[in-house]
């Protein structure tokens, strides 16, 4: 839609300017002011022109203004500018006249040369159809079908394809809409009071009657009534209508009756409402019903200047309405209800606004320096001249105003401060004075009227501080008692049952009877403030920060958030959010995140700067903060933000450094490869510039533990390890931005993916059985080998064992035979010893060669039937008459079954022991012990002379036995003295 100054555009340069200048002269205001109590979004700000025709939201939030050089993008923070002239951004439009936004990625432009479409996410625009030079068309939508339909402001064409436009000659059009529904599309004439009603069958016409003057502003569609509803603004009656259109023709609904010209309107669906915006710039709202709301003054508040605006399109989002005007740029202001209010109070310079307290009838008092105390009704007027002040509170020589200010009963307050301290009862415009009183009563080197502070006690009785030191005084008797003195003046006092705490400008104190505890967290601060919140704790406002003591410490300054951390007073509202008053503006603390929003003179606040002990809360739960040049009011009710929610983008990706691509809103989860692992995700909040910079929140799920905040618009995570992640976006200044993520998986390694694993494990399994069957198969020829191998040794054996018993055997036989037949003849006993040696020796021969045959025949032999050949063999070394004794003691828990070389290793060690015991140890017993568990234990001794142990005769057979221990892999541990010889030995038992 088009203004009258819009349609100047088309006449020639000299009547433009002439008409220009003519209303200048005839209008106030033409010649614009700066500020009509809207924010401004103009060249400076980076727009391409100021004038603008036409404002859109995308999907994603971005705002697109077209003007009559090119198409911008503010995205709340900066414009970015497409125009025809430019390399990069390029558009084939000079001039930008409607804007329609895509259901993706993409934007419809209409201008002065073609319809084109803009790719956001390439920003790339590809020509769709040019348009004829002689029709001036400025307005565009898309029907049911998905094709665009175009009216102009001088004729009423329709195009149902791009390559193809029919020109309907009738009256001007002004508005164009479409309802998908019903099919049905409308068009309103500007200069008469027509509705054209068009249908895929034909078009129908239909005139308003009685309406002389009527100028058809708007349609809205999905309006709660699911109705189509038209607003018919009448010029001459100064009313406003709306009517609902369907095929059966036009029903006017409801009429207001307008105090001054409107421009234009619109439905805002969240609300309900109706905004509209009069010729001077101000908003009047109604709801659905058009019963008024109230009206938005657009004057500024220093000037009172207003102007008028030429206003070529209106919309109203993130409840703020913006206002596309020519020449001034765009327009906007927040609709909501103003959560603060102000008392200004004109002096100069500023004055400074020491203290405030409301009494029961809502009125303010409030200490102003060199003015003494002021007051002012419910709605701001000063009745200090009317309800008779006493003159001590209207002193102008109270130099720092009230430091103490306690309410001790309805409309009764104690005040302290410099020169002053009493009771005041505001209904009944009564004071009673105790200064003289403390004055008399404190030494003089302890008093200090500067630093005077109050705090009840129970009934008739309170605490006072002067100086650094803190008192008791009767309020009846008015009698001082000193309680306890500190190290610097004393800046608050604050009782809570049986304890108080005491602020100073070094620090905080807990007291309670006469013993006082400093708090080291709190060393060498000011405190400023003390109080409790039932929810939060104890508050403590300090130079550095709020502290909040509960079950723990948690402070709050300028690193979570706040714009300053000089903190002068913090109350709390019936949420529990708390709010802040510092040295750069006020700020609202989140009761349930601790998340923060922060306030300045942009947001409606008479000052940045506030005071100490300027601060109170009304019984009607508002907040009042007093500062440098006027009082802030608080309304807690209005507990709405400025705007809905602020929209927050995450608007590209960098992918291993590489450059940014775009990044769709609400698209689907993206998986990276794992060598694309490096990220770098670029956001921005679409916030108004009047906000000023904000710190954002992040964090990427299943990697940060936690929450992490910054400045910058841009976060890089390198060399991300696999895994499904989800990068997480908010404000962190607690304003109510929506939370954005962005789901995506960094791929696993193809090394490490289930497929590769699987295929590798399966791979490995076949080459396990593969060489496992070699192997097998290799130890089956070796396993064959051998036991044919095996097989040709035991006959071998078997060979030679038989061959030995029966030539070796038969022929020893034979000759222990022929010895024996020897002995029977022969008489001389030199020669029957001879005779029995050799018998011996050839019965050690056959025994001997007993041995080798069990040893080539591999026969195995029980321990216990070894002990017996052994003891046999003892036995019959002994002989008769050989006067030695042989004591056996067996402990055989088990039995061992012993292969054939150790049966013949041990067999030989036990008669070679024996033997030498015999032989040469001239004793008369021989021990033999065996204990035989899982291993065998052999002890065998003698009780005769012994030998040297380090002169060792190779005769004594020690080398043969040492060597066959080392066999069986046993070792000998043998002892020898005067008193006889023991040998211990011990081998594994086996079966």
């Amino acid at each position: 839609m088009k203004s009258i100054y819009s349609e100047m555009l088309y006449l020639g340069k000299s009547a433009r300017i002439k008409l220009l200048l003519f209303f200048c002269f005839m209008q106030t205001g033409i010649c614009y002011a700066q500020e009509f109590g809207f924010q401004r979004l103009s060249t400076e700000q980076g727009l391409s022109q100021n004038s603008a025709n036409k404002i859109a939201i995308d999907h994603r939030g971005y705002m697109w203004i077209g003007t009559e050089d090119g198409l911008n993008r503010f995205d709340g923070n900066t414009v970015a500018q497409y125009r025809y002239q430019n390399e990069q951004r390029r558009i084939h439009n000079l001039a930008v006249y409607d804007i329609l936004a895509g259901e993706r990625d993409e934007l419809y432009i209409l201008g002065n040369y073609a319809i084109e479409k803009l790719s956001l996410a390439y920003d790339t625009s590809m020509l769709l159809t040019k348009l004829p030079t002689n029709h001036p068309f400025d307005k565009m939508i898309m029907d049911a079908r998905g094709e665009i339909q175009i009216s102009s402001t001088w004729y009423q064409p329709y195009f149902t394809n791009p390559q193809h436009i029919i020109i309907a000659q009738s009256p001007r059009g002004f508005q164009l809409a479409f309802d998908k529904k019903a099919d049905l599309l409308y068009t309103m004439s500007s200069d008469s009071n027509q509705i054209l009603v068009g249908t895929l069958n034909g078009a129908v016409e239909y005139r308003i009657k009685n309406q002389e003057g009527i100028r058809l502003t708007n349609i809205f569609q999905c309006l709660p009534s699911k109705k189509i509803l038209a607003a018919f603004i009448n010029g001459k009656k100064r009313n406003l209508a709306i009517a609902q259109i369907s095929k059966k023709g036009i029903r006017q609904i409801k009429t207001v009756e307008l105090a001054e010209p409107l421009f234009d309107v619109v439905y805002q669906k969240s609300k309900e409402r109706y905004c509209g915006v009069t010729m001077k710039g101000d908003v009047l709202l109604w709801d659905r019903d058009l019963k008024f709301i109230k009206k938005i003054n657009a004057y500024n508040r220093e000037t009172k200047h207003a102007s008028t605006l030429y206003l070529h399109d209106l919309i109203v989002h993130q409840d703020n309405i913006w206002l596309a005007v020519d020449p001034q740029g765009v327009l906007y202001r927040p609709l909501g209800d103003n959560q603060f209010s102000t008392i200004e109070i004109p002096q100069q310079p500023p004055p400074v606004i020491k203290n405030l307290f409301t009494d029961s009838k809502g009125n303010l008092y409030a200490y102003v320096l060199k003015q003494g105390l002021q007051v002012f009704d419910t709605n701001g007027k000063n009745i200090s001249s009317k309800i008779g002040l006493p003159e001590v509170l209207k002193s102008k020589k109270i130099f720092a105003g009230f430091n103490g200010l306690r309410k001790i009963a309805p409309d009764q307050f104690i005040i302290s401060g410099n020169n002053v301290f009493g009771k005041f009862d505001a209904k009944r415009m009564l004071w009673e004075d105790y200064y003289l009183y403390l004055k008399k009563q404190i030494p003089d080197n302890l008093f200090s009227d500067q630093y005077l502070f109050f705090e009840p006690l129970e009934e008739g009785k309170a605490l006072v501080a002067s100086g650094s030191c803190v008192y008791e005084f009767d309020l009846d008797k008015k009698t001082v008692i000193k309680k306890h003195c500190f190290l610097a003046p004393v800046t608050q006092l604050y009782r809570e049952k049986e304890n108080y705490w005491i602020g100073t400008t070094r620090g905080l104190y807990q007291c309670r009877d006469k013993k006082c505890l400093t708090d080291r967290r709190f060393d060498h601060l000011i405190i400023k403030s003390i109080q409790r919140d039932s929810l939060h704790g104890l508050l403590v406002a300090t130079s550095i920060g709020l502290y909040i003591l509960n079950d723990s410490l948690k402070i709050i300054n300028q690193q979570q958030g706040l714009k300053n951390s000089y903190i002068y007073g913090v109350l709390s509202d019936a949420e529990h959010n708390l709010w802040v008053s510092t040295n750069n503006g006020l700020s609202r603390i989140n009761a349930r995140d601790f998340s923060i929003q922060n306030f300045s003179k942009a947001d409606g606040l008479a000052s940045t700067e506030f005071n100490s002990y300027g601060f109170w809360k009304a019984p009607d739960e508002r907040l009042y903060f007093s500062g440098m040049g006027g009082i802030t009011i608080v309304d807690p009710s209005v507990s709405k933000p400025l705007v809905d929610s602020i929209p927050l983008i995450i608007s590209a990706l960098s992918i291993n450094d590489r450059i940014p691509e775009n990044l769709p809103h609400g698209s689907e989860e993206r998986e990276f490869s794992s060598d694309e692992n490096t990220l770098t995700f670029y956001f921005r909040d679409l916030l108004l510039p009047r906000y000023g910079g904000i710190s954002y929140s992040y964090r990427l799920k299943n990697f940060d533990e936690h929450w992490v905040q910054t400045d910058q618009n841009a976060v890089r995570y390198p060399q991300l390890p696999p895994g499904d992640y989800s990068f997480q976006l908010k404000l962190a200044e607690g304003l109510p931005g929506i939370l954005q993520e962005y789901h995506f998986t960094v791929a696993l390694p193809f090394y490490k993916q289930q497929w590769f694993i699987g295929l590798c494990t399966l791979l490995l399994l076949v080459l396990i059985y593969l060489v496992g069957l070699f192997y097998q198969k290799k130890s089956l020829a070796r396993q064959k080998a051998l036991a044919r191998k095996n097989a040709v040794l035991e006959e071998e054996r078997q060979r030679i064992a038989r061959e030995l018993h029966d030539n070796m055997g038969a022929h020893t036989t034979a000759l222990i035979s022929n010895i024996q037949s020897l002995q029977r003849k022969v008489a001389n006993a030199e020669q029957q010893k001879r005779l029995s040696r050799m018998q011996e020796d050839a019965r050690n021969i056959m025994s001997g060669l007993r041995d080798t045959i069990s040893i080539l025949n591999n026969k195995k032999m029980y321990l216990t039937d070894l002990i017996d050949q052994i003891k046999m063999y003892a036995l019959r070394l002994m002989g008769e008459d050989s006067g030695y004794t042989l004591l056996v003691n067996e402990h055989l828990s088990e039995d061992h079954l012993l292969d054939a070389p150790m049966v013949v290793h041990l067999k030989a060690i036990l008669q070679e022991i024996i033997h030498n015991a015999i032989k040469h140890a001239e004793g008369d017993c021989i021990t033999f012990n065996i204990k035989a568990e899982q291993a065998i234990n052999f002890e065998l001794g003698d009780n005769g002379k012994g030998f040297d142990e380090n002169n060792i005769s190779k005769g004594n057979g020690l080398e043969n036995i040492q060597w066959r221990m080392e066999q069986i892999g046993a070792e000998l541990d043998f002892q020898s003295n005067e008193k006889g010889t023991i040998y211990r030995f011990v081998i594994k038992g086996r079966q």
